[in-house]
């Protein structure tokens, strides 16, 4: 059948506990809660889901066009439908096809942050794959990610505070500085790029 966890059955699909949307409590996308195959901006806890925001300001320094540009990026992807559009809340979500699970459904959602001059993004499988008797859920090898990155490399846009050589300039910083914001370093904006 297609037991999930709470029938005892854990060698099959199980729909992972996850929320789209704006959080009310932050503002901002969520993180990845119990889903596996997931990057958001906001899974700063956890290294290996987390995906920098976007610098827009590389292209453009106007809101409004930095969000035309990143509708158009999503809508004239062939991988992605959109079925949920804000504009004036610079949100969207579209849907894509997993790549674990086949014929699963992903997540893509992106929210424009004008005060920060910042695309934030979040991309997730909604369910996790088991295979009998291992625990621990199948990768996608690193499929959500590389799916993120595509969008982000047709903009020619750049992950904030990236110093050119893989490392981020701001993992260690205060939640407001790491995104450039208020008491954000100038500084960091204008690291050399590679």
């Amino acid at each position: 059948g297609n037991g999930g966890v709470g029938e005892g059955g854990n060698y099959d699909l199980t729909k992972a506990k996850y929320q789209v949307g704006i959080s009310k409590r932050s503002q901002r996308l969520y993180a990845c809660s119990t889903q596996t195959n997931c990057v958001s901006v906001s899974a700063a806890k956890n290294p290996s889901q987390f995906v920098a925001p976007w610098d827009y300001t590389v292209s453009t320094g106007d809101s409004a066009q930095a969000w035309k540009q990143l509708r158009r990026a999503i809508e004239d992807d062939p991988a992605l439908k959109v079925v949920e559009v804000d504009d004036a809340l610079f949100y969207l979500r579209a849907e894509g096809e997993s790549k674990v699970p086949k014929g699963g459904v992903d997540d893509v959602e992106v929210l424009l942050i004008p005060g920060e001059k910042i695309a934030t993004v979040r991309s997730a499988s909604r369910e996790n794959v088991y295979i009998y008797p291992y625990q621990q859920p199948i990768p996608d090898g690193g499929y959500q990610k590389a799916r993120m990155d595509a969008v982000r490399a047709r903009l020619g846009w750049v992950e904030l505070n990236y110093a050119g050589d893989g490392m981020y300039s701001d993992l260690n910083a205060a939640p407001e500085s790491a995104l450039g914001g208020p008491g954000g370093d100038p500084e960091l904006r204008d690291l050399p790029r590679a």
